[in-house]
């Protein structure tokens, strides 16, 4: 049962991935969570890891289709990296109750500001 619900949520995760840019934190994570019994910070971590390939072949599917702005990555990859590692350190040191509250708050905040943002012109 686990490895079926761990399989259909890659392939939701990964499908979400490529269409829109999202998974692990948005798809990934609370499936994780939720029906397969992991506690946070192992389903963040794992959500982490798996979306190294499928962000790989997400990205590359996008520049080839013109899709990526290459003059932003010199500045976004160190952000990211240095990000990562300030974050994931931080993650680890709060109670798992803590960590959940915090992913469920960004994920609304997001979400409202998402809705309430203008369309570009």
């Amino acid at each position: 049962m686990k490895i079926t619900v761990l399989l259909l949520t890659g392939a939701l995760a990964g499908f979400m991935s490529g269409m829109m840019g999202v998974g692990g934190g948005a798809i990934m994570i609370p499936a994780m969570v939720l029906l397969a019994g992991f506690d946070q910070h192992a389903a963040q971590g794992t959500s982490l890891l798996v979306m190294v390939p499928a962000g790989s072949v997400g990205a590359y599917t996008h520049w080839k289709l013109g899709n990526v702005r290459a003059t932003l990555l010199w500045g976004l990859v160190p952000g990211v990296l240095v990000g990562s590692v300030l974050g994931g350190t931080l993650a680890h040191s709060l109670s798992d109750s803590a960590l959940r509250i915090i992913f469920a708050a960004v994920l609304i905040w997001t979400g409202v500001r998402y809705l309430r943002a203008k369309r570009p012109v």
